[in-house]
């Protein structure tokens, strides 16, 4: 049953890309609490910059996704609607 609910959210673009960004932020989120419970805050002094540099990555990458989910909002304007058609068919 929570499958069947699942599988028919997943099926809608918007929903998939907005899991997509929930996931990538929330790993962010996460890591970035890491980074400050070891106490490795000043990561030029520290020799371990990878959990710094994963945690920015999944950051930019989160950004890049919510940048995509934005240009739904472009829908609503009744001149921007026809970009949004064609940026979405491209």
């Amino acid at each position: 049953m929570v499958n069947d609910g699942l599988s028919r959210y997943l099926d809608a673009f918007w929903n998939r890309v907005d899991a997509v960004l929930f996931i990538l932020q929330s790993t962010a989120f996460f890591l970035r609490i890491a980074i400050l419970i070891t106490g490795d805050q000043d990561v030029r002094r520290s020799g371990d910059k990878a959990l710094f540099q994963i945690q920015f990555d999944f950051q930019v990458f989160g950004l890049l996704c919510f940048i995509l989910r934005s240009t739904e909002l472009l829908n609503l304007h009744p001149a921007m609607g026809e970009v949004f058609l064609i940026l979405r068919e491209m």
